[in-house]
Formats: structure tokens, sequence, C-alpha cells
């Protein structure tokens, strides 16, 4: 269990406690997975359901990677962050609509599992109506920093056209990758290497995503970083 820190919010402590507990569900042998038994989310149900919405469809990525169905009070759970917590909106004209591609991946999620209902149609079920462009045309390094922000969707089950995107532009995923190790920007690294797990190295530009993912595995004990390295860990287990 992660300590609670006294100086941090209650929705920091609800962040940090579910991340733990989603990287302890992915690293594990198949223990059980449930939302509305991590610790810190039943004491305060605002925290909680922020908690959630800040990590998207990664609240979902154990049961993706499993192979397991949530439990129906963790789909209302999952349902209510969406509502309670509308998406916002780009802060610049142009910006891509990152908020809007992560709800999306939720719901499609919920979907995958029958959960139909309020929080899972509308636009968030047609990929085709989100830009795929996710800023390449502003350079590489600007892409790489979306698709760090969008690494939750990098799980299997979900497909768009910025996942098709990505698997055509894997030489400039490897730059980024490569420069966020540089600069010692683990946690990037770890967001970036999962798309690398997903889409697959290019010849052209190996990275060596799986040693660097057992690097990354044993940086520290954040466990957003954990999330990530984990995910890319089960995604290249599944390649094999």
């Amino acid at each position: 269990m992660i300590p609670a820190d006294t100086g941090a919010s209650p929705c920091a402590i609800a962040v940090r406690a579910l991340s733990a507990e989603v990287a302890r569900a992915l690293r594990g042998a198949g223990d059980p997975y449930a939302l509305a038994d991590v610790p810190h989310l039943g004491s305060d149900p605002a925290a909680a359901l922020a908690a959630v919405r800040v990590l998207g469809p990664d609240a979902l990525a154990p049961h993706a990677l499993r192979g397991t169905a949530p439990r129906p009070d963790d789909v209302a759970l999952v349902r209510e962050s969406l509502l309670a917590y509308p998406a916002t909106a780009p802060r610049r004209p142009g910006d891509p609509p990152v908020a809007a591609w992560r709800d999306w991946a939720t719901a499609r999620l919920l979907r995958w599992f029958g959960a139909a209902g309020p929080g899972t149609d509308d636009a968030y079920l047609r990929p085709e109506a989100l830009p795929s462009g996710a800023g390449l045309e502003r350079g590489w390094p600007a892409w790489s920093v979306v698709l760090a922000q969008l690494a939750p969707l990098a799980l299997p089950g979900l497909d768009s056209p910025l996942h098709e995107e990505v698997r055509h532009h894997r030489v400039e995923l490897a730059r980024a990758v490569t420069r966020s190790v540089l600069r010692r920007d683990y946690r990037v690294a770890a967001r970036l290497a999962r798309w690398l797990a997903l889409v697959g190295e290019d010849p052209a530009a190996p990275v060596g995503v799986g040693p660097l993912v057992n690097h990354l595995e044993v940086l520290g004990d954040d466990p957003r970083l954990l999330v990530d390295a984990s995910v890319a860990r089960l995604l290249l287990e599944d390649e094999r």
C-alpha cells in the first residue's frame, strides 16, 4: 500500500493509490482487481471520481490486458466519472483534443466490456469524429508530447486514425523515446514506450524497447510510471 502523504490533496492521494493498485494488478499473476476496493478511494467520493477521471482508460487497463471483466460497480464508477467531469476543450484553437481522445478510449473499453449507457455513446464511439493528426505537422518533438499525454490509448482493443498515424511514424516515435531517455524524463519515456510496444519497433530505428522497459521498471516508486512500464511489458509479452 502506498502511504498517505499528509501534505497532498485528497485527489492526489486517490490518484496515487489508484495508480499503485493498477500497477499491482498489471504486475501480478491475475490477482483480483476492483476499483471499488482500492484504498483511499472509498473515503472521499469526489476524490475517487477525480482519480478515475485522471487515469481514464488506464483505470480499466488490467481488464483490457488480462482479459477479465470489470464488476458492475466498477463500470458504474467509471461511467460516473465521465459524467461528473466532462471533457474540457483544448486551451488553444488547433490543439489536439486530448481529453476527447481519452474519453473516447474509456467509453470504447466500457462498450467492449458490454457496458452501454450514458457516457459511452455519441461521438465517443466514432474515432472518425476525432481529428487524426496529433500535431505531427509541428514536428516530432511536439507530436511526441501529445502522444505521451495519450499513452492510455496504447492498449489492445483500441484502434483509431491516431493509432494508424503512430504505426506510420515509428521512426519519429523512436526518436522521441531516445530523446526522453537522454533527458532522463523517464515518465515520458515510459509513456512513449507503451506506443512502441503496441505498434512495434521500426527496424530502421531500433530502440530496444524490452531492455528499456526493464530499466524503467526498477527506477523508483512512481506509481504512474510503473503503470506505463507494466502496460508496455504486457504488450511486449503478447507479441511473443
